[in-house]
């Protein structure tokens, strides 16, 4: 299946390129902090002791890994808001697994991405937890349209996007709009509680992440050689008792 093949091989050049892109915007916002590259050596290489003995927990790959998971987010999205495979309140239909039923989940993977195997999408999505089988394994399920893929790949892409973000906005001309920003937080809170407040945000940001989908729809182009990607992601944190003591010193 062409979309989830990946040939790209865990190397020097391919792993350089990965830190490259990441630190990049990083690094310039500590130089413009007045961060040297010695004290920059010096701590990352205090990390790298640090953190060690940590066990490899993924592979990271090339932009085709993306480029598959982008187009799976194109068959979600079709099934959640298309007429087609949608029922008469707009939920979407649990869909039969049936190769030749032109109103299951082959036709849908098809009619949206050609190019995508139906057998490699399903167990593709399923372990991203985004579908379930149901009827005795008949017919299947959309659980959300939104995909959060948990890859290590995905990861420095959102961590790249999130400083290069900032640094859009601390370097950007007089000229160019700022990107939006935002952070909602407060000092003294209760630790015990950062669950609640986490399952919290988990359900409301899920219902902001499915309009925002729906809003980038419509920006598609049938151009895709000259297309871009562009959103917004959501993301909880918590600090510790001790990061924030160690930071207001």
């Amino acid at each position: 299946m062409k979309a989830f093949k990946d040939t790209a091989k865990t190397n020097t050049p391919l792993l350089s390129s990965w830190a490259y892109r990441v630190l990049r915007p990083i690094i310039r916002l500590l130089r413009s902090a007045g961060v040297s590259q010695a004290q920059m050596i010096e701590c990352i290489q205090q990390a790298a002791e640090e953190h060690s003995a940590d066990t490899v927990c993924g592979r990271l790959g090339s932009d085709t890994r993306r480029d598959a998971i982008a187009a799976l987010s194109e068959v979600t999205a079709a099934w959640a808001r298309s007429s087609e495979w949608t029922d008469g309140t707009g939920r979407p239909r649990e869909l039969p697994l049936r190769a030749d039923d032109p109103k299951g989940f082959a036709a849908l993977v098809r009619d949206t991405e050609p190019e995508l195997s139906p057998e490699a999408a399903l167990a593709q999505l399923k372990s991203l937890d985004i579908v379930c089988l149901v009827r005795n394994d008949e017919s299947v399920r959309l659980l959300t349209p939104v995909i959060i893929h948990r890859a290590l790949d995905a990861a420095l892409e959102d961590l790249r996007r999130f400083a290069e973000t900032l640094e859009h906005n601390l370097f950007r001309s007089r000229n160019t709009a700022a990107r939006m920003q935002a952070v909602a937080s407060r000092l003294w809170l209760d630790p015990a509680r950062y669950e609640d407040f986490a399952k919290s945000i988990r359900r409301t940001g899920e219902s902001f992440l499915e309009s925002a989908d729906d809003a980038l729809g419509a920006y598609l182009t049938h151009q895709r050689d000259r297309g871009t990607q562009f959103g917004v992601g959501v993301f909880v944190f918590c600090d510790s008792a001790s990061e924030e003591r160690e930071t207001t010193r």
